[in-house]
């Protein structure tokens, strides 16, 4: 159960008639809308940054990997996408969580990373990390109209770090 629980707990996010749908920029595919954009901080020992995002109203971090390579990620509470079972502590983004590498359902495309919390905590303080939550590549996604389907004329979300 524990490998199969990220997988199940994101078969299906509901999307509020306020929220803009985020997909797969590669193929389309529902991954998850803005109504589950959460603040959940990460930390890049590589260098970090975030910044508020104008189409997302929502904050951005610029994370760098071990091998310096940049991503603008969008932590969210729950995503339609294949949270892959092999977990990793080392090189983490948060302490807290083990991360695995999160795709599309659809076409396997490398959409972010799933972050599962380590250990267990008592779940009443304050100080508790999350259970889980998912870190997507703003590179990887497209914003879609909820209430008729369509691709914003500019449907692919910017990056603009390279512009701050």
């Amino acid at each position: 159960v524990k490998i199969l629980g990220p997988l199940l707990a994101f078969l299906a996010v509901p999307c509020p008639a306020e929220a803009k749908m985020l997909n797969c920029m590669r193929c389309g595919a529902h991954v998850t809308t803005t109504a589950a954009i959460i603040d959940a901080k990460l930390d890049s020992q590589h260098g970090s940054f975030s910044f508020k995002h104008p189409r997302l109203d929502s904050t951005v971090q610029v994370l760098t990997n071990p091998s310096g390579r940049k991503f603008e990620v969008l932590t969210v509470s729950a995503a339609s996408a294949l949270a892959h079972p092999e977990q990793h502590a080392e090189h983490s983004w948060s302490h807290d969580h083990a991360w695995s590498f999160l795709t599309c359902n659809r076409c396997r495309a490398h959409l972010g990373w799933h972050f599962e919390r380590l250990a267990d905590c008592d779940e009443t303080t304050a100080q508790c990390p999350l259970p889980s939550f998912q870190g997507l590549i703003l590179e990887a996604l497209e914003i879609v109209d909820s209430q008729t389907g369509q691709r914003n004329t500019s449907a692919h979300i910017p990056r603009l770090h390279r512009m701050i």
